[in-house]
């Protein structure tokens, strides 16, 4: 199965700091290469001075058992090979506020 986008996966996330790395939750952002880039997911709310953390308002309609927090500030590109399980898909709400979220991070980047 191809990871496609707006799907949430269970993958195998490298740790950033240290060797090594652990199943969590990711969104995928773009399937469009060999390297599938996501953002992370996790159970922990939005950080204050971070404005490209977003909490979802349908987590449990995307597959997941706790209210989850995407880190848009996160993304990672990974191989086909890191994908272990699809858990679900982003519903319409959360994908428009996310797209959303994702022009203006590439509005401050031009």
């Amino acid at each position: 199965m191809i990871p496609r986008k707006w799907e949430v996966w269970l993958v195998d996330m490298p740790f950033e700091e240290v060797e090594g790395s652990k199943p969590r939750p990711a969104l995928v952002i773009d399937s469009q290469t060999q390297s599938i880039l996501v953002g992370k997911m996790t159970k922990h709310p939005p950080r204050d001075g971070y404005p490209n953390e977003y909490q979802l308002i349908d987590w449990k309609g995307a597959g997941l058992s706790i209210q989850t927090t995407l880190r848009l500030s996160k993304m990672v590109k990974l191989p086909p090979s890191s994908f272990l399980q699809k858990m679900g898909i982003i519903r319409t709400v959360d994908q428009v506020n996310i797209r959303n979220m994702l022009r203006e991070i590439a509005a401050k980047k031009e």
